[in-house]
């Protein structure tokens, strides 16, 4: 008995495999695109936090009586490209890269000491048979500029927690809110991280007063935890020593 659907599976899979293989690569590129958006906002908060600290110095540079200075542009472009670096989400996913990316900083109409630091910027796509597609993002980082506070605006500020921790922070970039890490080349009494440890390297990472030992120094089980959130929601900690003054 003849059979007339010899090519047929050849057809199939000509057919199926580019539809699958299309597939993948826009589930990958979506995931590059998070990764990048990601990386983008905690730059921008950690720019607009760094240019927040000057706003009190060029205020009194200026000598301006009541005439509040919420944040400089120069400083906040200059530290989100310090923190953005060559993140390699950002330079395959974003239009142009880093230097794609347009900073701009606008001040609240309602409250002077209040500025919003924005990035402008758009992911590209290039789709097979249809070109390269693009897609405009905005993020915003709302930042009030550290000027001091007005009676009875202190409980109102925002602070940084870690869980199970006793104290509050008044900057991200408390070297307190930085977890401690050193290199070890024994795993001696610790067990692998369940994310990174079934690598072989020579070379471990351990956190301070860790008990599982990471062979990758970029490990998220090596993050620490930090949230933001407003001072009175938080009665029962103290300030940090460090920063908290």
């Amino acid at each position: 008995m003849k059979t007339h659907n010899k090519g047929s599976v050849t057809v199939e899979a000509s057919l199926v495999v580019p539809l699958f293989l299309f597939f993948l690569f826009t589930v990958v590129k979506f995931y590059g695109m998070i990764l990048a958006e990601a990386r983008i906002h905690q730059a921008l908060a950690e720019a607009a936090g760094y240019t927040a600290q000057y706003s009190y110095l060029e205020q009194q540079l200026r000598k301006e009586e009541h005439q509040y200075i919420a944040g400089n542009v120069g400083i906040l472009l200059s530290q989100f490209r310090d923190y953005i670096g060559d993140d390699v989400w950002v330079e395959n996913n974003v239009s142009g890269g880093r230097n794609g990316i347009v900073i701009s900083k606008r001040t609240d109409v309602v409250n002077s000491k209040i500025f919003y630091a924005q990035a402008d910027y758009s992911f590209g796509m290039d789709i097979p048979f249809l070109g390269t597609y693009r897609m405009r993002r905005t993020n915003v980082i709302k930042q009030k500029a550290f000027l001091g506070f007005e009676p009875g605006e202190e409980e109102d500020c925002y602070v940084f927690i870690t869980p199970n921790q006793e104290v509050y922070h008044m900057r991200r970039d408390c070297t307190h809110l930085e977890l401690k890490v050193r290199k070890t080349s024994g795993t001696a009494g610790l067990s692998p991280c369940r994310y990174c440890g079934r690598r072989k390297t020579g070379n471990y990472y351990i956190a301070k007063d860790g008990r599982v030992y990471h062979c990758n120094r970029d490990c998220s089980g090596l993050k620490r935890t930090v949230s933001r959130v407003r001072k009175k929601e938080v009665p029962g900690l103290g300030p940090c020593q460090r920063c908290g003054r």
